[in-house]
């Protein structure tokens, strides 16, 4: 039996086409993962949500940690990290802020709407295209809580709020590797090991 490399191209049936058709060169190639366990989504939320509670979390170009982290959880495990755990991570920092109570609630139950509807889509793309994906994500949640507190204080939003979703975009690969690492195979497979 002959091996296939999983970049190998294919030609169509169809014989008018002569065109090639290039499977799989953007995806990541599938690998099997363990189950993620219940305390670790909660232990990383939890880091993220003090991440951004210290205080420089609220400066202008620090990265909202507990979006990307809440992001990648229900992009990855939306089943386990939905709507109830957004909204009620967003009325947390909501009362850090001392802002509009329901603002960054509503953020983050966009961004998790967004994440859980992407959760087919995204982990098969590579770490270059989910960062693509994730930049537009995080920019129109910050450019939705600056329209809330615009419209409730009567300002003009700062616009240079919106440079903190990209510096948080660039941290996505990091993020991407450090929390599926627990879930990733043992390269060294024992075989008296059931996972």
């Amino acid at each position: 039996m002959k091996k296939t490399n999983y970049k190998q191209s294919f030609r169509y049936k169809n014989s008018n086409s002569n065109s090639k058709l290039d499977l799989n060169t953007n995806t990541m190639p599938e690998t099997i993962l363990r189950p993620v366990h219940l305390g670790f989504v909660y232990l990383t939320l939890f880091i993220a949500l003090m991440l951004n509670l210290l205080p420089w979390g609220s400066w202008a170009f620090m990265p909202d940690w507990l979006a990307l982290v809440l992001l990648f959880w229900t992009v990855r495990e939306p089943r386990l990290v939905g709507f109830g755990i957004a909204f009620a991570l967003g009325l947390l920092m909501d009362t850090r802020n001392g802002m509009v109570l329901g603002e960054y609630a509503l953020v983050y139950v966009m961004l998790a709407f967004v994440g859980t509807t992407l959760s087919k889509r995204l982990p098969s793309f590579d770490f270059f295209y989910q960062t693509l994906h994730i930049v537009p994500i995080l920019l129109s949640t910050r450019l939705l809580s600056l329209i809330i507190r615009s419209v409730l204080n009567g300002t003009l939003p700062n616009l240079v709020a919106l440079v903190s979703p990209l510096l948080t975009a660039l941290f996505w690969p990091l993020l991407l590797w450090l929390l599926l690492m627990p879930q990733r195979t043992p390269v060294n497979v024992d075989l008296n090991r059931p996972l």
